[in-house]
């Protein structure tokens, strides 16, 4: 992370990955609940894949609500971590 604002918990040196999911602007059940990721009635979008522009740059800026800190001994595999985490929900 380059910057951060000052009440993120988050800030410059930190190793973060986004969220690509976000729910429904007009939330089902599951959005509602913030299980997005859950989404009954399609209308999601994805950051890259459905709707939203992606993460494919090498400087992105990112709501600190959809940022997931990652262990700095991961490095650069941290990148991994949200194709790793749709194979585990599947």
């Amino acid at each position: 992370m380059v910057e951060a604002p000052h009440d993120s918990g988050f800030g410059p040196g930190d190793l973060v990955v986004g969220v690509v999911r976000r729910p429904d602007p007009e939330p089902c059940g599951a959005c509602a609940h913030g299980e997005f990721d859950m989404c009954r009635n399609g209308r999601y979008r994805e950051r890259g894949i459905k709707g939203l522009d992606g993460y494919g740059a090498e400087l992105w800026c990112l709501e600190t609500g959809y940022a997931v800190r990652i262990d700095a001994d991961l490095g650069l595999a941290g990148v991994l971590m949200e194709p790793t985490s749709v194979v585990a929900k599947a």
